[in-house]
């Protein structure tokens, strides 16, 4: 295994401070931060192409996270935790690496954290629901509040929720409803971006957008309103 989780880096270094370091050293620029941080982002860089340093902090926050899960032992380390019911927090995220004979410091264990929250991850930070994955976490979320608003949704995962809330509709695990209108989407459509006028007559109007291409064809993609409410199905 790698030396990157035993670097001793502050237990106060947070996901911003990271993301300047790395972008510091991928654009040639003077860094101001401790050696071992320096090595750590050195290292990251090793393992995740440069231009994560160009996307917004969340981005950033998910895509160093993936690489942890696939390359340094997270994915085992939380299901461990989740296994024996134990609050996601620093000293369990250290004890379950240790379980897994991963040397850990207590820096990296607190950096990670926050790079679980500043990615949408950890839905709730004082209990034991952790997602790994945004689907999960939307999941788990619906678990707690019982509703959400899509609007909300897409402030916290962007707008990738469209299609990742369309998933469950389609895997019979959500309902998503709008002013009274439910949103259902027939099998037959593939691509919720392009929809033909014939199969855009099944679906409420409320959760369409209609456009037009270049050779002047319509089609309607599905679009639905950030007032609209996603409940899980009983």
């Amino acid at each position: 295994m790698d030396e990157l989780l035993s670097l001793r880096i502050s237990k106060r270094t947070t996901p911003v401070m990271l993301y300047n370091v790395m972008r510091a050293i991928t654009h040639e620029e003077p860094i101001v931060a401790s050696r071992n941080l320096v090595r750590f982002a050195e290292k990251l860089l090793e393992y995740i192409g440069s231009d994560v340093v160009e996307k917004e902090l969340q981005e950033f926050a998910r895509g160093i996270i993936g690489v942890f899960r696939e390359k340094f032992g997270l994915k085992d380390a939380l299901e461990l935790i989740k296994k024996h019911g134990f609050m996601v927090n620093e000293r369990s995220l250290e004890w379950a690496y240790r379980e897994l004979g991963i040397p850990v410091s207590g820096g990296v264990a607190a950096l990670i954290l926050r790079l679980l929250r500043t990615g949408g991850f950890i839905t709730n930070v004082f209990s034991r629901v952790l997602a790994i994955d945004i689907r999960e976490a939307i999941l788990n979320m619906l678990r707690i509040k019982g509703m959400l608003k899509i609007g909300y949704l897409r402030s916290k995962f962007g707008e990738e929720i469209t299609n990742l809330i369309v998933d469950l509709i389609r895997n019979d695990t959500v309902i998503v409803t709008y002013r009274g209108r439910i949103l259902e989407i027939p099998p037959s459509i593939e691509n919720i971006d392009r929809i033909p006028s014939r199969d855009a007559e099944h679906i409420d109007r409320a959760f369409l957008e209609e456009w037009t291409d270049y050779h002047g064809v319509k089609w309607y993609r599905i679009s639905i309103p950030d007032g609209a409410k996603v409940l899980l199905k009983m």
